[in-house]
């Protein structure tokens, strides 16, 4: 998972042109901590800068990592985005710009900031305290306009070189033009054997020049070719006037740019054009059934809905994408969705899809609720993933839509399980402060969000708040009545007994609550209240207490399969019998919580579990197994940004026990231990705390993932091929480069893995990819 660092996408598709460019964007680098390409949409900022970071990536030790911003509405959310590129959760209590400097601080790192110029005074104000607060931290963004930040360098990023209408050109000469090569490139995509003959070439090098060499607007043209022949797709450029219409004071790029939006536009069917502009309230990633929610009604019947969208991914207007799970999804780019914003007020429906999209995301994250306790933690916690975007989006919506003032409080209310996986808890603290700062009439969603509120001040030591946040929700459920509203008021008493240190009332008052659940049948609650309860009674020393609700939990999650719960409270035990010094039996239940944390492929309790298990080691004598252990809950855990979760027990066992295994093995031998385990999978260290995996194989897992990440982009696309079968010239036709090409990268490959023949490449590629590892991120 973390052998190679960073997260750049693949490039799936050849990269045109800019020899000078990246060079030149490398060494203002090399010489600046702040570079920003600037340009205007469609020029091809990203792609420059994601090739620059490519060919760095192997300067910056703790990885190069990419932050696209176009999916953020609100400025404040800026240093959230860049910690979840990063894979840091959140420390309650803390500003995320704290927490990320805190992690960055002396750390080799470039970040591309992508698409910034929405938010660039939110990204701005982020940079320059990562500048300041860091040593080692290098930053490339995108944007429209400059960041105006100290020591910014800005590198203007002008379109591709295309030819002059002005004079004949050869063939030859055309294709030197970079805006042509794209062009032919793109079209041998679209249609086999495409070619640039002298019955063609002018007419491409026309189109190219009128389109002024943008390569959104190129690529956009090309997709046409599937129905229209390059001269009907001159004449049609030549009819709009592309180079002189738009806004007369926007830069004539840009008026190019919107006027070939504006062209596709008009190329599309009316019921094309609906969806397109029905589909761009979304602000991220979508699938099928999310568009049909927003997209489908009368006018768009839902069994029409999945064909348009294909209409429109055939055109380039959407874009397909797919994860490692195989489902599919579709995105519009920032200028193509803008493009469809601007549609759709002209319409008169921006308030109507954003209705629908908000009803849509509220929809999901209530079913999410109703079916967590169950076998489908980690798909939902996947799917709540991709989605993220989108339920901020909704989110933001419903807390500025005075006509329901529900809305936001039972939205984030069903979402709160989501949150505490996740690492969002700051993030659902200020949500339901803002909400809940709205006038509203008592009710179930603001009874619960009061409950959630109360017990997130407490988590982060805010006695005052959480004290206040448990009587307002006491005086609603009076005010409702019922069992439920009651059980909730008291939940939330015992809560905040826990943080001010009245252990007694704390555990009769959640107790009580429990009973409650108990009789109303609510297992979501009851699971909550037995996962507090199990902990509280390690730590303040009643086993018998603790292995009682750990049953309880049992008795819930095993007839649904449900692992989070019993995982947790399983480990809570597990802690408990280690303290009592019953190494043979926390070994057992570690072991049998361990298997059930694995199941949700959830980073806290994994840490947790890895933590505990380190100390069973250690004080079985198993100093080397230990250091291992250690390794790999630390990685984890700065993943998230925090430590055994701020428990004050726990953070005093961790430091003990690094103290013990460091003094018995010696510094040497604990860091190499240490490293081995920091470098393991989320898999790979879960199945080594079970045995599972012995410490042979997994050194020499990391041993190839380190040969991998030596490997430049292109050479991984390559290595994969050739595992999957494909000969030098296959590779060349699938690439659209020269099989001579081809061959000076299995040249680079077989050199630096240490192979002899493809059979070997192959071989190496397949066990040590992290496409191969599941567990990898």
């Amino acid at each position: 998972m973390r052998a190679v660092a960073g997260n750049l996408p693949q490039e799936l598709t050849s990269f045109v042109g800019r020899r000078r460019e990246l060079s030149e964007v490398k060494q203002l680098l090399a010489q600046s901590r702040l570079v920003t390409l600037a340009g205007v949409g469609g020029v091809g900022k990203t792609r420059l800068a994601l090739r620059v970071a490519a060919g760095l990536h192997r300067k910056f030790g703790a990885g190069v990592w990419l932050v696209e911003l176009d999916q953020v509405l609100d400025a404040g959310l800026v240093a959230h985005a860049v910690g979840r590129a990063l894979g840091l959760r959140e420390q309650p209590g803390l500003p995320r710009a704290a927490t990320l400097s805190e992690y960055l601080a002396d750390r080799q790192v470039l970040l591309v900031l992508d698409n910034c110029e929405h938010l660039v005074g939110g990204v701005a104000k982020l940079v320059e305290t990562l500048l300041r607060d860091t040593s080692q931290l290098r930053i490339l963004a995108t944007s429209r306009e400059p960041l105006h930040v100290e020591g910014e360098t800005v590198h203007p990023v002008g379109s591709l070189k295309a030819p002059d209408q002005t004079r004949a050109m050869r063939s030859a000469e055309l294709a030197g033009y970079e805006a042509v090569t794209l062009f032919t490139e793109r079209a041998q995509a679209v249609l086999a054997g495409f070619e640039l003959t002298p019955t063609n070439q002018a007419v491409v090098g026309e189109i190219c020049s009128r389109l002024d060499g943008l390569p959104l607007a190129i690529e956009l043209a090309v997709a046409r070719l599937r129905v229209l022949a390059p001269e009907q797709i001159r004449d049609r450029l030549a009819d709009r006037a592309l180079l002189t219409r738009g806004l007369r004071t926007a830069p004539a790029r840009q008026q190019t740019l919107w006027e070939c939006l504006k062209w596709s536009h008009d190329l599309c069917v009316p019921a094309e054009q609906l969806v397109w502009a029905r589909l761009s309230v979304f602000a991220g990633d979508f699938d099928l059934a999310a568009a049909d929610g927003v997209c489908a009604d009368d006018q768009l019947p839902a069994d029409s809905v999945q064909e348009l969208i294909e209409l429109l991914a055939d055109k380039s207007i959407l874009t397909r994408t797919q994860d490692q799970a195989g489902a599919v999804a579709y995105r519009m780019l920032e200028t193509i969705r803008s493009y469809g914003r601007e549609q759709l007020a002209e319409i008169g429906e921006e308030a109507l899809a954003r209705r629908r999209h908000r009803d849509w995301h509220q929809q999901l994250a209530a079913r999410f609720q109703a079916d967590w306790i169950g076998p489908r933690q980690r798909d939902w916690l996947r799917r709540l993933d991709r989605t993220l975007p989108d339920l901020w989006a909704a989110v933001e919506f419903s807390l500025d839509d005075p006509g329901q003032p529900d809305a936001a409080l039972a939205m984030v209310g069903d979402l709160q399980m989501y949150f505490t996986v996740s690492g969002l808890q700051n993030q659902e603290r200020s949500w339901l402060n803002r909400a809940l700062s709205r006038p509203g009439p008592p009710s179930s969603a603001r009874l619960r969000a009061l409950v959630y509120a109360a017990m997130l001040a407490g988590a982060v030591g805010d006695v005052p708040a959480a004290g206040d946040r448990a009587a307002q929700a006491r005086e609603i459920a009076g005010r409702l009545g019922d069992a439920h509203s009651h059980a909730l008021a008291t939940a939330a008493e015992g809560m905040l007994a826990i943080v001010r240190g009245d252990t007694e009332v704390a555990v009769r008052l959640s107790m009580a609550a429990l009973d409650m659940f108990r009789a109303q049948d609510d297992v979501f609650w009851q699971a909550l209240s037995l996962g507090n309860l199990t902990l509280t009674k390690v730590l303040v020393d009643d086993m018998a207490g603790a292995a009682a609700c750990h049953q309880a939990m049992l008795a819930i999650c095993e007839p649904t399969a449900e692992s989070f719960h019993s995982g947790f409270t399983g480990m809570s035990l597990g802690i408990g019998l280690w303290r009592e010094g019953d190494l043979s039996a926390a070994v057992t239940q570690m072991t049998e919580s361990l298997r059930l944390i694995r199941r949700t492929g959830d980073t806290l309790t994994s840490s947790w579990g890895l933590e505990v298990t380190a100390w069973i080691a250690a004080g079985r004598e198993e100093p080397r197994r230990a250091a291992t252990l250690l390794g790999a809950a630390t990685a984890l855990a700065d993943t998230m940004g925090t430590r055994a979760a701020n428990w004050p027990d726990l953070l005093t066992y961790h430091e003990q026990c690094q103290q013990q295994v460091r003094r018995v093995l010696g510094g040497q031998a604990f860091g190499a231990a240490f490293e081995h385990g920091y470098n393991l999978s989320l898999d790979e260290a879960i199945g080594y705390a079970l045995g599972e995996q012995s410490e042979h194989l997994a050194n020499d897992r990391v041993r190839g993932n380190s040969a991998l990440s030596a490997l430049t982009r292109r050479e991984r696309e390559v290595a994969g091929l050739v595992a999957e079968g494909l000969t030098n010239r296959e590779i060349a036709e699938r690439l659209v480069v020269s099989p001579r090409t081809v061959e000076g990268h299995m040249d680079n490959i077989m050199r630096k893995l240490g192979c002899t023949s493809r059979a070997q490449v192959a071989a190496l590629f397949v066990r040590m990819s992290p496409s191969a590892d599941p567990g990898a991120s």
